[in-house]
């Protein structure tokens, strides 16, 4: 459950995807690709996020989509 109050910024992220059908899946998960520890840093997000079959990925306020 995701309180406005609490977390306004991905509040606002799941109202604004459930309202751009089709909203195929929208998922909040720590990356380890490939037996590699768990990401700590954003840095290290970003370069899983790009071997990755990821499309979208979103840290805070910013969002990386691949082209």
């Amino acid at each position: 459950m995701v309180e406005r109050s609490a977390n306004p910024l991905l509040w606002q992220l799941l109202r604004r995807f459930g309202e751009r059908p089709p909203a195929q899946m929208l998922v909040n998960t720590s990356f380890n690709y490939f037996e590699e520890p768990p990401v700590l840093a954003t840095r290290d997000t970003v370069g899983s996020y790009f071997c990755s079959g990821a499309d979208a990925l979103v840290i805070g306020s910013f969002l990386l989509l691949k082209s």
